[in-house]
């Protein structure tokens, strides 16, 4: 296994390029070559929901099915799983369209950035 460094940030990280990498349990939203290289789990995450946000990409069924089947993430990012904002006055936030294909699920309540 070869010892490689992140693309983005540098973490040292071990690439098993052999095709049962970590990283294949995130969803294949994007060429590998995208990439150009190994990205770390935050790094890639990162890209994924950039890739969704920047785009304002359509996903299949199927996509979000496997954004989905990560589940809901045990620590929430802001900028990436939130944003903070001002709503009459009072602090609110608001869960990113990334988040809630995360959680898999609609809320019924009426999300702003609700996927579903």
């Amino acid at each position: 296994m070869p010892k490689i460094k992140c693309s983005e940030c540098s973490q040292p990280l071990t690439c098993l390029s052999s095709g049962d990498c970590w990283c294949n349990s995130y969803p294949k939203l994007m060429d590998l070559d995208d990439a150009k290289t190994c990205l770390c789990a935050k790094c890639l995450e990162l890209a994924l929901a950039k890739k969704i946000l920047d785009n304002n990409k359509q996903l299949s069924s199927e996509q979000m099915k496997e954004v989905g089947a990560l589940g809901e993430p045990e620590q929430l990012i802001q900028d990436l799983h939130y944003t903070m904002e001002i709503v009459k006055g009072k602090r609110l936030m608001m869960l990113s369209k990334w988040y809630l294909l995360r959680r898999g699920y609609c809320c019924d309540n009426g999300c702003r950035n609700c996927p579903y």
